[in-house]
């Protein structure tokens, strides 16, 4: 076989000097990247600008000795919620996604937070937002069902700079709020959080006192908390669905709106409001309007895994393929509804 004339021999010795650059480079990056790690978010978000942050997250994601160094276990995670949810053919694009969601993800909460008025619609951007004022022009209350996607605390920042200051936030985030420089915009939430069943009951009766006069509650409705489920087959396992949100709405008639924050290549993170779900009339009582809302949430869960994993937390796909498989027979059935 004769070679190209324009092809140039790869020297051995570059060879050599190339890998021996990369060692150094490696050798350097990763203890910085460790420390990085663990500087607290507010101190890394204020010294370090957002767009300059964002620059250098993406390029450092997209690097795969990043990728084998720092998230070897991650990517083996990531490549068993892959093959589980089918979705090996993009497999490249989704662990790249995955790790520029995961990464750092409490500094991108407090730099986006410290960036200034004229710069952040360039970095958060919100899509939807006229649902959210539709449903809440109707004065019937709104609750907001956020996901546990990395960014999702975002959603309160995004809110807030569009006029819906007075909400309450169910669940453990009053860190996260402080992050977001949010304990003063939303002290309600910041009070009441805590990782205790006590405090969760407190804010469901605030919430339901918020909600029927007519206000907006968030909710991360695929969490853990509260006594009732569904359970549903779920690409292949049986998952346990919540059904707080619902009983929810059907008590107080508020509408239930779908939020889901992701994050962009390059670093721009997007707020997006789906349509809101249908409600049962009332006259066909509590139990068939929350098994009406279970559905549609479960169908829309479906949907935001098959096409944004990359979105979801690490410690929920783990928690996806901890849980128990279905049996032959209902893996058929649901495979049968997911094609008809």
């Amino acid at each position: 076989m004769t070679q190209d004339n324009n092809q140039k021999p790869i020297s051995p010795h570059k060879s050599v000097a190339q890998t021996t650059r990369l060692a150094r480079l490696k050798g350097i990056l990763k203890p910085l990247l460790n420390r990085l790690r663990i500087l607290p978010p507010k101190i890394l978000g204020r010294l370090l600008p957002y767009p300059v942050g964002a620059r250098l997250l993406e390029r450092l994601c997209r690097t795969r000795w990043v990728q084998l160094s720092l998230f070897r276990r991650q990517l083996n995670l990531l490549h068993q919620g892959i093959a589980a949810l089918n979705l090996t053919p993009g497999a490249k694009h989704i662990i790249q996604h995955s790790l520029r969601a995961n990464f750092l993800r409490f500094y991108r909460l407090a730099a986006l937070a410290y960036c200034p008025s004229e710069r952040i619609n360039q970095w958060l951007q919100v899509e939807g937002l006229e649902l959210l004022q539709d449903a809440h022009r109707q004065g019937k209350g709104v609750i907001i069902l956020n996901s546990h996607t990395t960014l999702a605390h975002i959603l309160s920042l995004a809110l807030s700079r569009n006029g819906f200051n007075e909400l309450l936030t169910v669940g453990d985030d009053a860190m996260k709020l402080d992050l977001l420089g949010m304990q003063e915009v939303n002290p309600a939430s910041a009070t009441v959080g805590a990782p205790k069943i006590m405090y969760f009951l407190r804010q469901l009766q605030e919430a339901k006192r918020i909600l029927k006069q007519g206000g907006v509650v968030q909710v991360a409705a695929d969490g853990s908390y509260g006594a009732s489920i569904v359970e549903a087959p779920f690409f292949g396992h049986r998952r346990p669905f919540r059904t707080g949100f619902a009983e929810l709405s059907a008590t107080t008639g508020a509408v239930s709106l779908p939020a889901i924050v992701t994050i962009m290549p390059g670093g721009v993170v997007r707020v997006v409001f789906h349509a809101p779900f249908l409600d049962n009339p009332p006259e066909s009582g509590q139990r068939a309007q929350v098994a009406a809302l279970m559905s549609q949430y479960i169908d829309f869960n479906r949907r935001l895994w098959s096409s944004q994993l990359g979105d979801l937390k690490w410690r929920q796909i783990q928690r996806f393929l901890d849980l128990p498989l279905l049996d032959s027979e209902a893996s058929a059935a649901e495979k049968t509804d997911h094609t008809s």
